[in-house]
């Protein structure tokens, strides 16, 4: 049994850390017409006193806002931030679901009611109200359905974010927001693996797509280095360096 005792020590010192962060997040009710609506939060004793940035966190559909604090647990690695984990209701799922028996969120403007944008709307209001929220530093994330809500949020309250953490590709759910989303440019991810020169040719489609469409390109989004969307894969740090020289070339953001 001697070789168990750093399973056991580890398994102990991982359950810790997770009670630790449970710990650390409240549970708080709103009544948004007439339902009770929940999340947990973390909020920073520092919040009361100083501005404080906000990120508000959502599951997927037939998810739970426990389950969501587990998978990103952004108050253990961003501790000075308020962080926000909302629990949907249940709602028909467009792709699975159909009888809306597990909870989500809303999939477009004026659906369910707005129910979802009203509790978005009522939490952010009452953390204003009992903390110094940074008006400047408030940022959305969602996982699946949650991403989606998060789409949502950026099309129908996109002035009170800084920035989202947006994550879908083009076969994915782009096409639910259509009707209220910018279009969006979708190129190739790069094939260069990280500690390697990226050749020009690898952003010649991008290069293309700028070019033809630099008036309605606001900006260039994608995850430096770790492409974490469906899989790990890193690739050379050669490449975001030269998308940030084509950004700069055609003046768009990156």
């Amino acid at each position: 049994m001697q070789p168990m005792k750093p399973l056991l020590l580890f398994l102990c010192l991982h359950f810790a850390i997770q009670s630790h962060a449970a710990e650390v997040l409240k549970r708080r009710e709103w009544m948004v017409d007439g339902v009770a609506r929940e999340a947990l939060l973390h909020v920073p004793e520092q919040a009361k006193t100083q501005p404080s940035p906000v990120v508000f966190a959502f599951h997927g559909h037939g998810g739970s806002m426990t389950n969501a604090s587990r998978m990103f647990p952004i108050h253990t690695l961003w501790p000075e931030a308020i962080v926000v984990f909302m629990q949907g209701l249940n709602t028909p799922g467009k792709l699975t679901d159909p009888e809306g028996k597990k909870p989500g969120w809303q999939s477009s403007v004026g659906a369910q009611g707005d129910r979802d944008l009203k509790f978005f709307d009522a939490v952010l209001a009452s953390l204003k109200a009992d903390c110094k929220v940074d008006d400047k530093r408030i940022y959305s994330t969602g996982h699946s359905n949650g991403g989606g809500f998060t789409y949502l949020l950026w099309a129908a309250r996109g002035d009170t974010f800084a920035a989202m953490a947006v994550c879908d590709p083009v076969t994915g759910m782009h096409h639910l927001f259509n009707d209220v989303l910018t279009k969006q440019f979708f190129v190739s991810e790069p094939h260069s693996p990280f500690g390697t020169e990226c050749p020009a040719t690898e952003l010649a489609e991008l290069r293309t797509t700028l070019a033809r469409h630099q008036q309605q390109i606001a900006a260039v989004i994608l995850e430096p280095i770790v492409q974490g969307a469906g899989r790990m894969y890193f690739y050379a740090a050669d490449y975001l360096l030269q998308v940030r020289a084509l950004c700069d070339e055609f003046n768009v953001l990156l």
